[in-house]
Formats: structure tokens, sequence, C-alpha cells
């Protein structure tokens, strides 16, 4: 296994997408195994630990760019500005925010090209638009 760094304060993403944060890296007093303390990023507060190895094997760091990417699209509350957003930034748009802006969404993807997978979110938010549009909230 190729070794990786995990850093306290990084973002990360499980492969089902939910993310979380490393809040430390610690040492297991009794078995001396290297750990990792993280929250995942949701509601909950809830802070788990978890081997450096098994860590690893189960995360990919979410990049700058990307954490600034979604943290700026799951602010967004209204269907129109999500759609004004995922336009103005086509050209940003990684395959890892695209799964995390579409779970966001409970939208459900397929396995498709980027731009296919792309259209078919935009066509879901027109969706919700016209027959959403008149709800009250």
């Amino acid at each position: 296994m190729e070794y990786k760094t995990v850093t306290k304060g990084e973002c990360y993403r499980f492969p089902e997408g939910k993310q979380c944060q490393v809040m430390e890296l610690a040492t297991d007093f009794q078995t001396g195994e290297e750990m990792v303390v993280y929250k995942e990023n949701d509601k909950e507060e809830k802070v788990y630990v978890r081997t450096l190895v098994s860590f690893i094997k189960e995360m990919e760091k979410v990049s700058d760019e990307d954490m600034r990417l979604i943290e700026d699209f799951l602010d967004i509350v209204e269907n129109e500005q999500k759609l004004y957003f995922l336009q103005k930034h086509k050209k940003d748009i990684t395959e890892k925010f695209m799964s995390i802006a579409a779970q966001s969404m409970d939208f459900a993807e397929k396995e498709t090209s980027m731009e296919m997978r792309y259209q078919e979110l935009l066509h879901f938010i027109r969706m919700k638009m016209k027959y959403e549009g008149g709800r009250l909230h």
C-alpha cells in the first residue's frame, strides 16, 4: 500500500460521499497503534476513532478547492440558486463535488460520464423548481 499522510484539520470523504474532518491524530495507549479522531460533517456532533491504516484505506482527501465549492453549494437553500451555481462553476466541478452535490439533494446518480451526470443533476433541479416552486416552506 502506498503511504499516505493524514493531517489534523483536513477534510476527507467516505466512498459513499459523506465527509469528515480530522480532529486529532493519537496513539492507542495499550497497543501503540496510530489512531485518527474525526467527526462527520453533518448536523450531528458525534466524534469517531479508527486506526490510521483503516482510515487511509477508507478515505479520500477532499481538496481545498472541492471543499470550498462543496461548502458554498451546501449553503444554498433555493433550487434556482443551486442551478445558477452549478452553471457558473461547471468548469470547476469534480467527481467528488458531483457525488456530494447529488447526495445532498437526494438525487440518485447513474454511473455515466461526468457530463451526463452534470446534465441529469441540472434536469433534476429544474424539475424540483417546476413541481415544488409553488409550495410553502
